[in-house]
Formats: C-alpha cells, structure tokens, sequence
C-alpha cells in the first residue's frame, strides 16, 4: 500500500497559515480536535507544522493570552516540516515518523504543495485490517509493562488471549541491572 492510498486528502485537511495568530492556530486544533495541521505559506507550500505539543509549553506562561494574541504561528511551528511523497511507501512513512519522532506527516507534491496528510492512525488502521497475517493466532496486549491481575485484555474482537506463563522467557533484570531491563531470549536493547 501508498501514502497516496491511506492518507486524508488536501481538501479535507485542516491547515493554518503561517501569519495566523497562535489563538487562531490553537482555536483550528480544537475545532477539528487534531493534534497538528500543516502550516502553508502565501503560496500554499508547506513551511512547517504545529501541533499541540508545540503550543503545550506556552500555556504555562502567565502572559500566555498575550503572547497568543500577539505571536504567529510561523514563529512557533516547527520547521522544517518532515514530509511525505504521495507514492512512498507506508513503511516508508512510519520509518520516517519513527526517525524523526513525528505523529503526522504531511503530503506534499514536487513542488512543496500540499496534498493530503497521513497520521500514524492512518498507518495503523491497514494493519489491523490484516491482523491475522501480521499478529498470527496468539494475540497478546501487555499494558503498561505489567499484565493486570495475570489476564491479558481482550481489544476489539481479537481472541481471547493465553496466560503470563507464555512469558516467562521475560525475566527482569533487579535495579542496577545493566542492558534494556530485560534477560533470556527476549533481551534486545529496543533505543
């Protein structure tokens, strides 16, 4: 599959401007509830991105109503902006999301024009759809490091799943432990 097959088209993607007020950026962000928009330039090109972690830490300003009213968006966004060719590959775009530690890509044309947007939720929605090609029979959820009360939660219709025992191969390694927290066949330093 193709960025070009996943992604949400230009036309019904959210975008702010680069002179914008960043109320105006904020109040598109809550208006469409997205985390990030492409940001354009007076020729539609994008110039970068801005997302609420970029205006997260200027909300605890005590000038921050100010500071909104009064600064652009091109002055906060980040920039430039990581993007995507429309026939990349999907694989491709979560490479370059990982790399760059970005939850958004925007698609854009030779020129620099905007054609769509792929979200990591657009990547993931493919491969759920095939899920029993990519997770096999035994499908396993392990939350938040510790498997709550020795049973595994059942998500979305996946199967009922097996017990902790299946991982005891995962031995922690006790505090001062060296490596990635983890011993036996599964070590494997995951930075």
């Amino acid at each position: 599959d193709l960025v070009e097959d996943i992604m949400t088209p230009a036309s019904a993607c959210a975008v702010a401007r680069r002179e914008d007020t960043l109320q105006a950026g904020r109040k598109i962000l809550q208006d469409k509830r997205v985390e990030g928009v492409p940001v354009l330039d007076e020729a539609s090109k994008v110039v970068g991105v801005i997302s609420r972690h970029d205006l997260r830490p200027l909300l605890s300003r005590k000038d921050y109503k100010t500071l909104f009213a009064q600064s652009t968006v091109g002055e906060v966004m980040s920039t430039p902006p990581v993007c995507v060719r429309p026939h990349a590959r999907i694989g491709e775009a979560a490479g370059v999301m990982l790399a760059y530690k970005v939850h958004r890509l925007p698609v854009v044309d030779e020129n620099g024009h905007l054609l769509g947007i792929v979200s990591r939720t657009d990547i993931f929605q493919p491969l759920l759809r095939k899920k029993e090609s990519i997770m096999g029979s035994e499908r396993r959820l392990w939350i938040n490091g510790s498997f709550p009360d020795n049973a595994f939660v059942d998500l979305d219709g996946f199967d009922s799943l097996a017990s902790v025992e299946d991982f005891s191969a995962f031995e922690e390694v006790p505090q001062g432990g060296s490596g990635s927290g983890l011993s036996g066949a599964g070590a494997q330093n995951w930075e």
